[in-house]
């Protein structure tokens, strides 16, 4: 769903695994309005080149959905792996 050329916020939340992320989209009324799956986010079970093109994945699918990055206001990630104090600092640096 594109929602582009409108100036609506919206939250986006990722569930972060070792095979695969999945991804919603909420509007400023807390109504999902995408749901989308990509990539890992694991940096344990990942090398830094693929959890990388997942979060550029991430970004394409949120500017479909929202129109840009620009209107996500809010991010939530939960990620496996980043009980590992490295793997954490990896993808935070990375976002």
């Amino acid at each position: 769903m594109k929602l582009g050329g409108n100036s609506m916020s919206y939250v986006a939340g990722l569930d972060g695994g070792g095979t695969k992320t999945a991804v919603s989209v909420a509007d400023e009324r807390g109504e999902v309005i995408h749901s989308f799956p990509a990539g890992p986010l694991n940096y344990n079970g990942h090398d830094e080149q693929r959890v990388e093109a997942s979060i550029r994945e991430i970004c394409r699918g949120l500017e479909t959905a929202c129109g840009s990055l620009a209107a996500v206001t809010d991010l939530c990630i939960g990620a496996a792996g980043v009980s590992n104090p490295s793997a954490g600092g990896r993808l935070q640096a990375a976002l």
